[in-house]
């Protein structure tokens, strides 16, 4: 089929559809009704030679070509938006554009009010989205639409992500204001290797522990006693038991956190903690990212 015979509406179509895995919700984020994108999976349905989504049960699932097809045609509508956006200007005040931001809820909960309150004043009708992560680097998410910026640390690197420090600090070892090394200036590495750990885990992914590399050196180990993935309630754990967390608290934590919890230094020697913004090098000129990495870098960097 030649280009100029298809309707490139369908294909803004079916990402509606794979994102929702549902023609009815599909509908509804496009303001169509239900019987009109129905129409539209049967022209892609012809035009791909394949059912593209099934029937199982009550809901619907893709075919294995509409998974194969759904990176590729992100990055193809991604690629259109930002060739329309790159010649337009951007207006915060005016601007009704939504951004989906990867971070860590701790993050998230730093920045809102700030955020807010500037959003508020500067840029009423822009919308952001944020989704938990804490590890970035990867260019699938960012094919696949699960975030168009991140805040974080980087795993691995891949080159068409691009990134930029914005905040590096020591990790320490939170603990509760009740522990019973919390009134110890310092505490020994026997007194760390005595009580359980938390540790930071992902369905999908499982970061480098950077303290069990440090330990195996020193021929020690200790004991993880949860994993989880959720920054605060790794904090309210900690709050409320004996556990220990080693990571990077950025030297101080919010006043709300002060209330329950003290930071003590490592009983070892450890490097700094790097914290990036990501993006895809493919919104490198969009006016509109552009502003929301510098927004957001410079509250960051200011609190």
């Amino acid at each position: 089929m030649d280009l100029y015979q298809l309707n490139l509406n369908l294909l803004v179509a079916l990402d509606a559809v794979l994102a929702h895995d549902s023609v009815s919700l599909a509908a509804k984020q496009l303001g169509l009704t239900q019987s009109a994108m129905s129409n539209n999976l049967n022209q892609l349905r012809r035009v791909f030679n394949d059912p593209l989504m099934v029937r199982d049960g009550q809901r619907m699932k893709p075919t294995a070509l509409a998974k194969q097809l759904r990176p590729s045609l992100r990055n193809v509508l991604q690629d259109v938006e930002n060739l329309v956006q790159s010649t337009q200007n951007f207006y915060p005040a005016i601007s009704t554009r939504t951004f989906t931001v990867g971070m860590n809820d701790q993050f998230v909960g730093e920045l809102f009010p700030r955020l807010s309150v500037y959003l508020e004043t500067y840029a009423p009708k822009v919308r952001i989205n944020f989704v938990s992560g804490i590890y970035f680097g990867s260019e699938t998410p960012f094919n696949a639409g699960d975030y168009e910026i991140a805040l974080g640390r980087t795993s691995a690197l891949e080159p068409r992500v691009k990134q930029q420090l914005v905040l590096s600090f020591y990790p320490g070892c939170i603990m509760s204001l009740h522990h019973p090394l919390a009134k110890k200036k310092n505490i020994t590495l026997t007194e760390f290797l005595q009580y359980d750990h938390i540790g930071f885990v992902s369905k999908n992914f499982l970061p480098p522990l950077f303290v069990e590399d440090i330990l195996a050196k020193l021929g020690v180990s200790r004991r993880i006693r949860y994993g989880m993935y959720s920054m605060r309630s790794m904090l309210h754990i900690i709050a409320s038991s004996d556990s220990l967390l080693s990571i990077a608290p950025d030297n101080k934590l919010s006043e709300v956190d002060k209330r329950s919890l003290v930071v003590k230094p490592l009983p070892f020697e450890v490097e700094k903690a790097n914290f990036y913004i990501f993006w895809h090098e493919r919104q490198e000129q969009d006016l509109g990212h552009k502003w929301l990495r510098e927004l957001l870098i410079n509250l960051m960097q200011s609190k």
